[in-house]
C-alpha cells in the first residue's frame, strides 16, 4: 500500500459532486472514520453530471502519476441504486473502486487486472440509503484497502464487467479511422481518443464539419488564433486553438465523431 512519509495510506478522489453541497465532505469522513491515517487527495470534483466518459478519461490521464499502492475511489453514478454493480478493479498496481457503469473503461484498455464485485456487509456501511454509494459504499470499501484489506476479502470477482464506455481505442478501419471528444478541458481543448500514430502524415481531421489541416508541437507555435492539432501531455490527439477555446469556436462537445481525412479524399485524388 503507498504511503506517505508518515506511514499513512493514499486515497484519491473522483466525483462529480461538486464543491457546493455536502456530498464530498460526507465522503471523506467516511473514510477517515475507517482509516484516520489515510492521506485524501482530490483529484477532480468538477467533472460533469453524470459524465461518465470525462470522469474515465480525468482518471485514466493522472492515476500514474501516483505512487503504486494508492486507492481511487470514484463515485459519477447516474445509475445509484440501481441493479448496476459496485466494484473493485486491480491493476498496475493500484486499486479502483467504482461503479460498473464504464467509468473504469480507459483503465480497462490500459491495464490487465482482476475486478471484484463488491459485496454488502462487513466493509461497507451498516446502512445503506439507495442514493450516497459514495459514502455508504465507495468511501468505506476504498478506506478498508487503503487500511490493508485485501481485495479478496471485499467481494467475489467478476468475469468481465458488463459496461464499458468509449474508452482509448478509437473505431474505423485501417485506411480512414475516427474517434470521439472524449473530453474537453478548462481550455476548450478537444482531447480526442485517437493517437499521433493514428493521424499519418498528410492526413487531417474532421470534427463538427470542420477540416483541421494544420499541426503543432507546442501550443504557442504559429502565434494565437487558429485551430490545430496537437499532441496533448497524455498522449492522446487535441484539437485545440492557442489562447482561444476550439470547442466554442467548433461548437463541439464531448462524444462528437473526429474523423481522420486522407489527403487523397481531401484533394479528390
Amino acid at each position: 500500500m503507498a504511503e506517505n512519509e508518515r506511514g499513512a495510506p493514499f486515497v484519491a478522489l473522483l466525483t462529480d459532486f461538486g464543491t457546493g453541497d455536502h456530498f464530498v465532505a460526507a465522503v471523506k469522513g467516511a473514510i477517515l472514520a475507517i482509516e484516520p491515517r489515510a492521506t485524501i487527495v482530490d483529484i477532480t470534483h468538477e467533472i460533469g453530471p453524470h459524465d461518465i466518459r470525462s470522469a474515465g478519461f480525468s482518471l485514466w490521464a493522472c492515476y500514474r502519476d501516483f505512487p503504486k499502492g494508492t486507492v481511487f475511489v470514484c463515485v459519477v453514478d447516474p445509475g445509484v441504486g440501481s441493479e448496476r454493480k459496485r466494484i473493485v478493479h486491480s491493476a498496475g498496481g493500484y486499486l479502483f473502486v467504482a461503479p460498473d457503469n464504464g467509468l473504469l473503461s480507459f483503465i480497462f484498455d490500459q491495464e490487465e487486472g482482476e475486478t471484484l464485485e463488491i459485496e454488502e456487509g462487513r466493509y461497507t456501511a451498516d446502512r445503506i440509503s439507495g442514493t450516497f454509494d459514495g459514502r455508504d459504499v465507495f468511501g468505506p470499501v476504498g478506506a478498508h484497502l487503503a487500511k490493508g484489506v485485501p481485495p479478496s476479502s471485499i467481494g467475489k470477482r467478476l468475469a468481465d464487467p458488463q459496461h464499458r464506455a468509449t474508452g482509448l481505442r478509437p473505431v474505423g478501419t485501417e485506411t480512414a479511422g475516427s474517434g470521439l471528444v472524449i473530453h474537453i478541458d478548462r481550455f476548450g481543448n478537444l482531447i480526442t481518443n485517437l493517437w499521433p500514430a493514428d493521424l499519418s502524415d498528410g492526413n487531417s481531421v474532421e470534427i463538427a464539419g470542420t477540416v483541421i489541416t494544420e499541426r503543432r508541437k507546442y501550443f504557442g507555435e504559429g502565434g494565437s488564433g487558429g485551430i490545430f492539432v496537437i499532441e496533448g501531455s497524455t498522449g492522446l490527439l487535441e484539437v485545440a486553438s492557442n489562447r482561444n477555446s476550439a470547442a466554442d469556436a467548433l461548437g463541439a462537445r464531448v462524444g462528437d465523431v473526429v474523423s481522420i481525412v486522407t489527403a487523397e479524399s481531401r484533394f479528390g485524388q
